[in-house]
C-alpha cells in the first residue's frame, strides 16, 4: 500500500504551506488528501495482522495531519466549510476504525484505575464514571511510530520536564494517567494527551498542536499554537492560543485565560510561535458537535473569581478534583441563557465575545 500522501498526486514538497493557501487552494488540497486516504484504506487487506495495523496507524496519522492543517487555516475559512471539513475527517476516522474491526480487531482498551481509596476513587466507582473509548487514537502512538517523550501508565506522580530533559524529543505524549501533575517547562513541538483522569497538565509553549482525547476531572493549562479537545468531561482549560480552540463530543468544559507557570526564556519562546500577543482567542471556542445558532451548552467561561492567580512549577502536591469546578454544574447551561452568561463573563474578563456557532 502506497502511504506517501502527496498533494494533488505529486510530492508534498511541491505543495504550498497550508498557512499560505487560499480557501480555494485548501479546499482542493483537503479533498485530494481525503480521497487519497480513503483510496489507500480500500486497498488495505491481507492476513498479516501487524502489517494491517501499521498501515491503518499510518492512515490515522495522515488524517490527524489533515486535522491539524484544518486547525491551522480555520480562521480564514467560513464556519460552514470548517464544520463540513471536520465532519469529513471524522468520517475518515470512522472508516479506519471500521476497517480495523473488520480485519484485525484489537482488544477493547480499558482504563486501569489504580488510585488509592480516596473520596474521588469512591465517587468514580459508585457513579460508574469512565473515560470515553478513544482506543483508535490511543493505539496509533505505538512505540514504533512515536519518537518523542512518552509519559504513560502512571498514577499519583508529579513529573516536571525542563528544557534540558526535552532535548531531542520535540513532541510529548501523555497517556493513561490518573491523579498526576505534569509540568512541561520547555518549548515542545506537539503535545498529545490521551485518557487522563484527575490530572493537571501545564504546557508552557507548544509550537504546533495540542490534541487531547478522553479527559475527565482535569485541569489543562496550555500555551499552544492550536488546541483541539475530544471526548472531555468536567475539565478546566487555561488557554493561550493563536487560533480558535476546538472541542468535539465534550461537555462540562470551563475556559479561562492561561495562567501557567513562569520560566526563563518563556517570552522568547512565545514570540517565536506568535503567542507573544494576547489575542483573546482563548475565549473563541468552536464546538464542532454543536450546529445551532445558540451558544453551545458544552462549554462556558470560568467565572473570573475562580481563576488561579499563579502556578508554582515546583508544586509537589497531587491534584484532586478541580477546585474551580466545585459547586458548578457539570453542563454549562443551554441556549440563550448560556449565551447571555458567557457574554457577561467575557465583559468581566475583558475578552471578545464568542463567535456565533
Amino acid at each position: 500500500v502506497d502511504m506517501s500522501g502527496g498533494y494533488g498526486g505529486g510530492s508534498t514538497q511541491d505543495a504550498p504551506l497550508v498557512s499560505e493557501m487560499s480557501p480555494a487552494q485548501f479546499a482542493k488540497y483537503f479533498n485530494d488528501q481525503r480521497l487519497q486516504v480513503m483510496g489507500d484504506l480500500q486497498r488495505v487487506n491481507g492476513d498479516d495482522v501487524a502489517a494491517i495495523h501499521n498501515q491503518l496507524d499510518d492512515l490515522v496519522n495522515r488524517c490527524q495531519q489533515l486535522d491539524g492543517d484544518l486547525n491551522e487555516i480555520a480562521a480564514t475559512l467560513n464556519p460552514y466549510d470548517v464544520r463540513h471539513s471536520q465532519q469529513a475527517i471524522s468520517a475518515c476516522f470512522g472508516s479506519i476504525r471500521a476497517k480495523r474491526e473488520q480485519l484485525a480487531p484489537r482488544p477493547r482498551f480499558r482504563f486501569r484505575r489504580r488510585v488509592a481509596p480516596t473520596s474521588f476513587a469512591k465517587r468514580v466507582v459508585c457513579e460508574g464514571v469512565s473515560l470515553p473509548d478513544s482506543s483508535a487514537e490511543v493505539n496509533r502512538f505505538s512505540k514504533q511510530n512515536f519518537a518523542g517523550r512518552r509519559i504513560e501508565d502512571r498514577t499519583d506522580v508529579v513529573i516536571i520536564l525542563d528544557a534540558a530533559e526535552l532535548q531531542g524529543a520535540p513532541d510529548v505524549l501523555l497517556q493513561n494517567l490518573v491523579g498526576c501533575r505534569i509540568c512541561i517547562l520547555g518549548k515542545i513541538g506537539a503535545l498529545h494527551a490521551h485518557q487522563l483522569s484527575r490530572c493537571e497538565v501545564w504546557a508552557t509553549c507548544v509550537a504546533s498542536s495540542t490534541l487531547v482525547y478522553g479527559c475527565i476531572d482535569s485541569v489543562l493549562g496550555l500555551a499552544s499554537k492550536q488546541v483541539r479537545i475530544h471526548d472531555a468531561n468536567d475539565c478546566v482549560l487555561y488557554l493561550r492560543v493563536c487560533s480558535n480552540p476546538v472541542i468535539e463530543t465534550s461537555q462540562g468544559l470551563r475556559v479561562a485565560a492561561y495562567v501557567g507557570p513562569e520560566r526563563p526564556g518563556l517570552s522568547e519562546d512565545w514570540r517565536s510561535i506568535g503567542l507573544d500577543t494576547d489575542s483573546n482567542l482563548w475565549s473563541q471556542v468552536q464546538d464542532f458537535g454543536w450546529h445551532k445558532r445558540q451558544a453551545s451548552p458544552n462549554w462556558s467561561l470560568l467565572p473570573k473569581d475562580r481563576w488561579r492567580e499563579c502556578v508554582d512549577p515546583g508544586e509537589k502536591s497531587l491534584p484532586s478534583y478541580p477546585n474551580e469546578l466545585q459547586g458548578l454544574r457539570s453542563v454549562a447551561g443551554t441556549g440563550a441563557a448560556n449565551e447571555q452568561d458567557q457574554q457577561h463573563q467575557l465583559r468581566e474578563a475583558g475578552a471578545k465575545e464568542p463567535l456565533s456557532q
